[in-house]
C-alpha cells in the first residue's frame, strides 16, 4: 500500500505570488518583488486594513485562481510522486471567494489529473492524516508536525520562508526541499525507525543525534 502524502498548492504547485505582487503593486503604486516580503505573510505589505481587504477581494475575483501558472517541474514532479505515494491535495480556500474551491478543483484536475475525491480544502491542515505534508507555510508545517509525531513535515522552500526557524524538536524533524526527486526518495526510502520510536531517515534522530539514524535500511543502534 502506498503512503498517503499531502501536497499544498499555492507556493508549491501554483505560482500565486506573481499575480499577488503585481496586483499589490498596482494598488500601492510601486513595483513589488519577493524581497519586500517579511516572511510568508503578504499582509505586511499593506499600510491599513481597508487596503488589505480590497487586495484580497481582487485576488478572490473569478478567474484568478483558475488561471494560475504551475511552477516549472511541478507537473512532472507530482506525476513522479504519485508513482510511489497516494497523493492528496491539501489546500486552504480563500475567504469571501465562493468560486475559489470550484476553480481550484478544476485547476488541479487540468494540470495534475488528481480527482476531487483526493482534494482537501481546509485551513486546519494539521488534521490531514498521512505520511507526509508538503507546504510552504511554516505555521502549517509546525502545527502538522506537532500533531503527527511520526510523520515527515516538509517545508517547500521559497525565498520568503528559507530562514524560518521552527520551535522545539520540530526544527530537527522538518525536511526542507525544493526538489521533487528528494520527495520521491523520502517516500520510497523512509522506512527506518529509531529505537526511541521516532521514524527518521535523511536527518538524524533529534533525541539521540546518532549516525545510525541516517541509515534507511536498518534499525538505529543508539541507546534509548
Amino acid at each position: 500500500m502506498k503512503h498517503r502524502v499531502g501536497v499544498d498548492v499555492d507556493g508549491v504547485l501554483a505560482d500565486l505570488l506573481t499575480p499577488c505582487l503585481r496586483i499589490a503593486g498596482e494598488m500601492l503604486g510601486k513595483e513589488l518583488t519577493v524581497d519586500h516580503m517579511q516572511g510568508w505573510d503578504l499582509d505586511c505589505l499593506f499600510p491599513d486594513e481597508q487596503v488589505l481587504d480590497a487586495f484580497w477581494k481582487r485576488i478572490g475575483e473569478p478567474g484568478v485562481c483558475r488561471n494560475l501558472e504551475p511552477y516549472p517541474e511541478a507537473v512532472a514532479g507530482v506525476a513522479a510522486l504519485r508513482e510511489v505515494a497516494d497523493v492528496y491535495i491539501v489546500t486552504s480556500y480563500l475567504h469571501d471567494a465562493p468560486q475559489w474551491v470550484h476553480e481550484r478543483d478544476q485547476w488541479v484536475q487540468e494540470h495534475f489529473g488528481i480527482p476531487r475525491s483526493k482534494m482537501v480544502h481546509t485551513k486546519a491542515k494539521y488534521t490531514f492524516a498521512g505520511k507526509m505534508l508538503v507546504d510552504d507555510k511554516p505555521q502549517n508545517i509546525q502545527e502538522w508536525a506537532a500533531e503527527h509525531e511520526k510523520g515527515i513535515p516538509v517545508l517547500w522552500e521559497q525565498p520568503y520562508n528559507s530562514s524560518h526557524v521552527f520551535s522545539g524538536s520540530v526544527d530537527y524533524r522538518v525536511v526542507r526541499a525544493q526538489d521533487w526527486g528528494k520527495l520521491v526518495g523520502l517516500v520510497s526510502k523512509r522506512s527506518h525507525r529509531c529505537q526511541c520510536g521516532l521514524e527518521v531517515g535523511d536527518s538524524p534522530c533529534p533525541v539521540h543525534d546518532c549516525p545510525g539514524c541516517r541509515q534507511s535500511t536498518s534499525d538505529c543502534e543508539c541507546p534509548k
